[in-house]
């Protein structure tokens, strides 16, 4: 587990810096059991460590929402660029 969020961190630090008017959004590991919870509690951790916004969305959600209003949950999170004025409005 250790090895896995130094990689994502290395992977985050990289885009940050190649990429420094985006915006980094970390979805949570969709799975079930004790490596997954521990997977996501150390995202959401790292996700406020380097300044990204933690998107938390388990296969719990999955089983008890279903994918449509999953898929509403991150449907504020995604965008089609250019963006166009109308969506500007909604962000401003």
């Amino acid at each position: 587990m250790d090895e896995f969020i130094n990689k994502y961190e290395w992977l985050l630090l990289n885009l940050h810096r190649n990429c420094k008017n985006s915006k980094t959004y970390i979805v949570s590991v969709v799975a079930s059991g004790k490596n997954a919870a521990d997977a996501n509690s150390r995202l959401e951790v790292l996700a406020k460590e380097t300044g990204c916004t933690f998107i938390n969305v388990t296969k719990e959600a999955f089983e008890n929402l279903g994918f449509e209003k999953v898929f509403n949950v991150l449907k504020p999170y995604m965008r089609v660029f250019p963006v166009s004025f109308a969506q500007a409005m909604q962000m401003a």
